[in-house]
């Protein structure tokens, strides 16, 4: 901690005017409040706060499916159109989907093509992430379709120490990748230190790094730079696995709309939920990307989605560039962040005090919050994390022994050390407050 900055604020939920002013106002605990500190994923916490308030808990994903074409006896004629809705939430079961639908019209061939429109959000990756990030699965860019998380797993035969292990296969297979592995094999005890270089824009990928040596295959995630392209592949295979004839045909007339159907995905409320528990990087980008759109009736982007953010929010100094956090440009204050959350404590008019509780990971049992936990204060705070390397932030609420409830917001940056170690003397110091 010599050489790190901290800042700590603990508020009592119950204190009259404290929200409002930007936080800080009757707080028990106000320790560099006001410092500007990169906030890691703790940038999501306000991400929800927004989306909360601009979309509703209520509001879904609407994907459109539409079949353009003629029906002669069983077999459609025409154009499969996906158009995509930013749903960051779409899996193998949306090809399941259309399968089904196609089987509940009896159609049992098809002649002609696939097509997915993206037209809701640019493609770009907010531009100050890190080179390093963009090409891993957690810097995975929001499109307008997305599909499986756009992940892939790459895997690898490990090898002796000091020598290359070798890439097997990708899956979902990326055939549109060309990979240069430059890998090399570590101790058998050894992190994984393992990483994907290259441009969302880009079809090339340096896998650098290490990972333990062994005789196992061992498996890394990359970033899928091509969503659309992995769900046409995934469905025309659903196709031929059911025996169901798809015959490729570019030259299909696709004048008239015969039928379609629209997939919605969970309420916000829910993605919310998965977004801060599992601290998804790109539900916070698709997120804010809708947020630009709802506010301005424009196409998502980064830049317009952080605008929005920013008419809501009047307080003191931050700079946002992103949802998620991953830009190490994001900076600002605990006290922006414990007004809101001591705003939601209070709120009694909406159920969004409800849901954004609930996004929330409790101590030693789900979420980011599973790690910070000890017997005393198990179960008694509920939070979400924010790390990176030498950053370690924790937020949210905790209920002390006596069931009074405070808000929290701990910020360390530029530690040095062993992580586990500092986390513990984080849950020390709530101990303190909880136990009385």
């Amino acid at each position: 901690m010599k050489n790190a900055q901290v800042s700590f604020t603990v508020l009592l939920n119950d204190a009259a005017n404290v929200a409002d002013k930007g936080g800080t106002q009757g707080a028990i605990i106000n320790y560099n409040t006001n410092k500007l500190m990169y906030p890691a994923s703790l940038q999501k916490l306000i991400t929800t706060k927004i989306a909360l308030d601009i979309l509703g808990p209520g509001f879904k994903y609407k994907t459109k499916v539409k079949f353009k074409g003629v029906v002669l006896g069983n077999v459609f004629k025409g154009i499969i159109e996906v158009i995509g809705s930013g749903d960051p939430s779409l899996d193998e079961t949306f090809v399941n989907e259309v399968y089904a639908f196609l089987v509940s019209k009896k159609i049992n061939k098809i002649e002609g093509y696939l097509k997915v429109t993206q037209k809701v959000f640019d493609d770009n990756a907010p531009q100050s992430w890190l080179v390093e990030d963009v090409a891993n699965y957690y810097g995975a860019v929001a499109y307008s379709f997305n599909y499986k998380m756009n992940l892939y797993k790459i895997k690898l035969k490990q090898a002796a120490f000091g020598e290359k292990p070798t890439l097997i296969s990708t899956d979902p297979y990326q055939r549109n990748l060309e990979f240069e592995n430059q890998l090399i094999s570590a101790e058998a005890d050894a992190p994984d230190k393992a990483y994907v270089l290259g441009m969302s824009f880009s079809n090339k990928r340096r896998i650098v790094g290490s990972i333990p040596s062994g005789n196992e295959v061992f498996t890394i995630k990359g970033s899928d730079n091509k969503p659309a392209q992995t769900f046409k592949n995934e469905l025309i295979k659903k196709f031929q696995d059911k025996q169901f004839s798809f015959v490729f045909n570019e030259n299909v007339n696709a004048a008239k709309t015969v039928f379609e159907f629209s997939h919605s995905s969970e309420i916000l409320a829910e993605l919310l939920k998965e977004m801060n528990q599992r601290s998804i990087n790109l539900y916070a980008e698709s997120i804010l990307k809708t947020i630009a759109i709802k506010e301005y009736d424009v196409p998502g982007t980064t830049e317009i989605g952080i605008k929005a953010i920013e008419q809501k929010i009047a307080l003191g100094q931050y700079h946002f560039y992103d949802g998620s956090g991953m830009s190490r440009k994001n900076l600002w204050s605990g006290g922006l962040l414990i007004g809101f959350l001591s705003t939601y404590a209070k709120e009694t008019s909406s159920n969004h005090n409800k849901v954004f509780k609930n996004s929330l990971g409790v101590s030693g049992i789900s979420g980011t919050m599973k790690y910070f936990s000890s017997v005393a204060i198990k179960g008694k705070v509920t939070g979400k994390s924010g790390s990176a390397d030498g950053v370690l932030n924790y937020a949210g609420y905790f209920t002390d022994n006596k069931g009074i409830e405070y808000s929290f917001v701990f910020m360390i940056n530029n530690y040095s050390g062993d992580r586990k170690v500092l986390r513990r003397k984080m849950v020390n110091v709530l101990e303190d407050f909880i136990v009385q």
